[in-house]
C-alpha cells in the first residue's frame, strides 16, 4: 500500500471478504483505529515473563569480544613528505612538462607554426 501511496495511485481503503473481515468492522477501513475496539488482554505478568524470556535468551547469545581503546601508531610513509611539491602551490608555467602527441606538430624545419626570425 505505501508503494502505491508514494506513486499516488488512489486505491480502495476496503477489503473484501478475507478471514479477518470482522477484526475490520463496523466501517471495514484499511486502516481501523484499534485503540477504541480492542481491549488489551495482556497482563502485568505475561508481559513481564515475556521479557524475562527474552533477556535470558539474549544472556545466551554469543558477544564481539571488545579492545581496549588505544593510539593508533602513525604510518611509516608519513604524509609530510617534503620531496614532493605542494599541490596547493601553483608554480611557474617553465614546470610544466605537457604531453604532446607525435601526430600533433612537426618537430624541425617542417613545422609550420615554428616561429622564425623572417617576418612576412
Amino acid at each position: 500500500w505505501i508503494s502505491l501511496f508514494n506513486i499516488y495511485i488512489n486505491i480502495s481503503l476496503f477489503f473484501i471478504h478475507k478471514e479477518y473481515f470482522e477484526y475490520f468492522a463496523p466501517d471495514f477501513t484499511l486502516h481501523p483505529d484499534v485503540s477504541t475496539r480492542i481491549e488489551n488482554q495482556n497482563s502485568r505478568q505475561y508481559l513481564d515473563q515475556i521479557r524475562q524470556t527474552i533477556f535470558e535468551n539474549l544472556k545466551m547469545l554469543n558477544h564481539a569480544p571488545s579492545v581496549q581503546i588505544h593510539d593508533v601508531p602513525s604510518d611509516l610513509l608519513s604524509y609530510d613528505r617534503t620531496d614532493e611539491p605542494d599541490p596547493e602551490e601553483r608554480s611557474s608555467e617553465d614546470n610544466y612538462s605537457r604531453p604532446e602527441a607525435s601526430n600533433e606538430f612537426y618537430d624541425g624545419d617542417h613545422d609550420n607554426d615554428k616561429e622564425s626570425d623572417v617576418e612576412i
